[in-house]
């Protein structure tokens, strides 16, 4: 008898739903009507030549063609489709429009029967296909078909009761399975044949369903065939083999759960029945054991725990003898494995695996703690790797040089236990295991900071900054050294330099001047190591000593040379506020080449030489007045027609009798080439007569080549032409001598020479500029050589507009400075550094000086005997003079009289000397100190 249920599945009501349609299942499309073509139907007669028509058979979708597709219709845009669960398209499951080709895809519906409208869009019409309401069947499982499990006996011709369930027409071929000669089937391609056996026997034949998509099933079915003899003979049992999940002997939990038939063919003889039955290996397969007619599935309930267990067989044959059997045993295992924590031994134990561990080879895992496994077995995989997943698992235990190392990571050791019955598998895993093949690399390891440039100079001796900078890569802890003599590069890091510090040196950490590097080992998170050096540091706080050869020339370019201690230091000189850089000979000396320097103005110049060592040291050498640059010539300007000893186109020279003379002169009205030669005070030549009174310059040249010539003794006294002298742009050779007066009176003069008065042989400089009334500034005399004077007494009486610099003036030799500003109103210099611990006579030094108000309490006044009128009249003084050592000091007279802003302390000074005292603080009209501590026994 023969059932078949032709609509098993349900339409789905929504295309999604068609998502879970089987992807391995075949699918074929039924075109239903009368008309096996589809066409587009055109009412517009102009349009009918669109009309096309394609097979059915390009319509029928097969596993590697799911589209529906229709020619292309002329002048359409796109096309829109309906499929709907009716034929006139209303029940609207899905639709798609705008489509620009004549197909659509149909792979995504699920089982059913779908009606499908196509309508193509030319101009604003949609033009309905002439078949719309197609039928399509979509089939894509296989037939299930059903029938009884227990064996039936048959002595006549039967046929086969089976229950088939399709979407779509199914046929059917029928084939012997066993002892093919003795069974016939009446027609192998019927849906229920005829079956009947020439010998009495268990038989199988088997059925291959195949639908109109061509979706396949095949089944096996079983019958015993009584041939109506030898039924007084006891059945014969011969085997009954396992099969399905018992192949292999066990029977896990998953296994458990399945309907899998259990048992294979059964291999008897002389029955007609048989029946089965799932017993513990310990029972008897006897009558005594309740038997079923359905065979044994792994999923029964016999399977209560685990153990070992087999299936019996009663046979019979219609008569009252049974014969018995039973299968093979099998176990059934329904608890897994299990399998305990995976801890790393050996050189993995630390969680780090080095190269050179990796090239041994030792165990890595302790064997874990299993139960119920048969089976443990092993993986080396990286750490992010599932040890579930599909691996190669191995029995071995993983060594220290398992290949799977092959490049730097993290990994694990994975541990899978399994039973015998194949349950499924217990993994554990070991903890990470980083695994390094290259050792940490250093990029640079260099001197840094103010030690950047590979020195260490005195003035970075103290910094704290870090000496030297490691850049390095894989590294995850630094160890340094001390820092190691590196001279000519011979420190050597390796294992056995120290390295006791956990950061680099620091600059102040050099101690000593030497060369210097340190080493660093760096080791990765596995243990490897590296050991490097760093860059050396010279260590140099020690400046170069540098001097300089005083020098005077007549060369306006001179070469220049001085000493040097480094011999690779770079010397720099500073001349006339240029900079020139000097050659280091090498030997301990330094020079500039003749013509290098700038043309140089006359007179002194400052000298500034530097040097500087590799290590940036500088040494510095300030030479005072260290280059003279003399000229040859005195230049003046007279006018001849002012008052004077002469006439009024006249000029004489006021030179001493007591005077050296050997010079040529150009008295300006010649060219200069023109000269006369003077070698006596008295020469009638010292006095010039010219064709017409007027202004002259006069150049008196003094040859360097020829050692004689000279010009030394010049003095006005107050008298003669000094009221002609306008002015003296040239110093040059002259030398005043020593007869003191040597401008007084010469009321006009102004000196713009820029060369320095050369004061050999001169002690005595009394009233020399005395009544000089048009001086404000003299050139540069602050550099004048003033080490020899003696006596600056009047020096600069009565030149009241006179207020120029000459603070730095070596005074130590002076004596006696009485008068020396004296009536000198403009004059307020800082004078304040003066050594005049040698000046016994200051009086009226600063009498009338009412400008004059600078600290002079740092003077040694110590050998002072004469302060009288020293500051008389000098109105503005008001300083501290409480430091003063006076206790020499005999005549105090007017030493205050007239200065009326002064209240200086002098409370304490020591007046134990003192005899004179008259007038000392008269007109002080501020002066309100405590001086009733002074002595003054002495004084009357």
């Amino acid at each position: 008898m023969l059932h078949i249920v032709r609509n098993r599945t349900n339409v789905v009501d929504h295309w999604v739903r068609a998502l879970v349609a089987s992807a391995f299942a075949m699918i074929l499309f039924f075109v239903s009507g009368c008309d096996s073509r589809l066409a587009v139907f055109v009412n517009n007669a102009v349009l009918k030549d669109t009309s096309f028509v394609i097979d059915s058979d390009t319509n029928l979708v097969q596993n590697t063609f799911n589209e529906l597709k229709w020619e292309e219709v002329k002048g359409a845009s796109s096309y829109d489709v309906t499929i709907a669960s009716d034929t006139v398209c209303k029940e609207v499951i899905f639709k798609k429009e705008g489509l620009t080709k004549p197909e659509i895809n149909l792979e995504s519906l699920a089982e059913g029967d779908y009606f499908f409208c196509i309508y193509a869009v030319v101009g604003k019409n949609l033009i309905p296909a002439a078949n719309n309401g197609l039928k399509l069947t979509i089939d894509k499982t296989p037939p299930l078909v059903t029938t009884r499990l227990e064996v039936q006996s048959y002595s006549a011709p039967f046929q086969i009761e089976l229950n088939i369930e399709d979407k779509s027409k199914v046929k059917v071929l029928w084939s012997p399975e066993s002892n093919v000669s003795s069974i016939t089937i009446s027609d192998p391609t019927a849906l229920s044949p005829t079956f009947s056996a020439s010998q009495t026997g268990l038989y199988n034949v088997s059925a291959e369903f195949t639908d109109e998509a061509a979706n396949k099933t095949k089944q096996i079915f079983q019958f015993y065939w009584d041939a109506g003899n030898d039924l007084a003979v006891n059945p014969v049992f011969t085997d009954l083999p396992l099969a399905g999940p018992l192949l292999d002997g066990y029977l896990n939990a998953a296994e458990h759960l399945t309907t899998d038939i259990i048992v294979g063919t059964l291999v008897a003889s002389q029955y007609t029945d048989f029946k089965t039955a799932v017993v513990p290996v310990a029972t008897l397969c006897d009558a005594a054991v309740t038997y079923s007619s359905t065979l044994p599935l792994a999923d029964s309930l016999k399977f209560v725990a685990q153990g070992t267990y087999r299936v019996c067989v009663e046979l019979g044959n219609g008569n009252s003898s049974k014969t018995y059997g039973a299968s093979p045993t099998f176990v059934y295992r329904p608890h897994p494995a299990t399998v305990g924590a995976v801890s790393l031994i050996g050189s993995a134990s630390d969680g780090y695996l080095t190269l050179a561990e990796h090239a041994a080879s030792t165990s890595l895992v302790s064997v874990p703690v299993t139960t119920r496994a048969n089976i443990v077995e092993y993986a080396v995989v990286a750490s992010v790797t599932s040890c579930a997943g599909p691996l190669t698992y191995s029995t071995s235990v993983p060594t220290s040089d398992d290949a799977r190392f092959a490049s730097s990571g993290a990994f694990k050791l994975c541990v899978r236990a399994q039973d015998v019955a194949l349950n499924p598998a217990a993994y554990a895993e070991s903890p990470d295991l980083i695994f390094s093949v290259a050792a940490p690399t250093i990029t640079s390891f260099v001197a840094a900071n103010a030690a950047s440039d590979g020195f260490v100079k005195d003035s970075e001796k103290a910094l704290t900054a870090d000496a030297w900078v490691l850049n390095a890569s894989g590294s995850v802890a630094e160890a340094y050294s001390i820092p190691l003599n590196d001279a000519n590069g011979v420190a050597v890091c390796n294992a056995g330099s120290g390295y006791g510090q956990s950061s680099v040196a620091r600059i102040v950490d050099i101690t000593n001047d030497a060369t210097w590097a340190i080493c660093v080992r760096l080791t990765d998170a596995a243990g490897n190591t590296t050991y490097g050096k760093s860059g050396a540091i010279v260590r140099d706080i020690i400046a170069p000593t540098v001097g300089y050869v005083a020098t005077e020339t007549f060369d306006t370019s001179p070469p220049l040379s001085g000493t040097v201690s480094d011999t690779t230091a770079t010397v720099t000189v500073v001349v006339n506020g240029s900079t020139y850089v000097a050659t280091n000979n090498g030997n301990g000396t330094w020079s500039i080449a003749d013509n290098v320097v700038s043309t140089l103005p006359y007179g002194y110049m400052d000298i500034t030489a530097n040097a500087m060592d590799l290590a940036g040291n500088t040494g510095t050498s300030n030479v005072r007045n260290g280059l003279n640059v003399k000229s040859e010539a005195f230049v003046s300007q007279w006018k001849t027609d002012n008052a004077g000893s002469s006439g009024p186109n006249q000029i004489t020279l006021p030179l001493r009798a007591n005077g050296s003379y050997n010079f040529q002169i150009n008295w300006g009205d010649a060219p200069l080439a023109v000269t006369e030669t003077i070698t006596a005070y008295n020469a009638p030549a010292v006095t010039h007569t010219y064709s017409a009174p007027g202004t002259y310059t006069v150049t008196i040249t003094v040859l360097s080549s020829v050692p004689t010539a000279k010009i030394q003794g010049w003095a006005f006294f107050n008298g003669g032409d000094r009221l002609k002298l306008l002015n003296i742009s040239m110093w040059g050779p002259l030398r005043l001598g020593n007869d003191e007066q040597y401008f007084n009176g010469a009321e006009n003069l102004t000196i713009t020479a820029s060369d320095a008065l050369d004061l050999t042989g001169t002690t005595n400089m009394y009233n020399a500029f005395m009544n000089c009334k048009s001086i404000t500034t003299i050139p540069n005399i602050g550099r004048w050589k003033t080490h020899s004077i003696l006596i600056t007494s009047g020096m600069f009486r009565f030149a009241s507009h006179f207020n120029d610099d000459i603070g730095q003036w070596t005074t130590s030799s002076i004596t006696d400075m009485s008068g020396m500003y004296q009536g000198a109103a403009d004059f307020n210099a800082d004078i304040s550094q003066w050594d005049v611990s040698h000046a016994t006579n200051l009086s009226g030094m600063f009498l009338g000086a009412l400008a004059f108000n600078q600290n002079l309490d740092l003077w040694n006044v110590s050998s002072a005997t004469n302060l009288s009128a020293m500051f008389n009249r000098a109105e503005a003084f008001n300083q501290q003079l409480k430091n003063w050592n006076v206790s020499h000091v005999t005549d105090f007279r007017q030493m205050f009289e007239g200065t009326k802003l002064f209240n200086g302390d002098i409370s304490e000074w020591d007046t134990s000397a003192a005899l004179l005292m008259g007038s000392m603080f008269r007109d002080t009209y501020l002066f309100n100190q405590d001086i009733t501590g002074w002595e003054t026994g002495n004084v009357t």
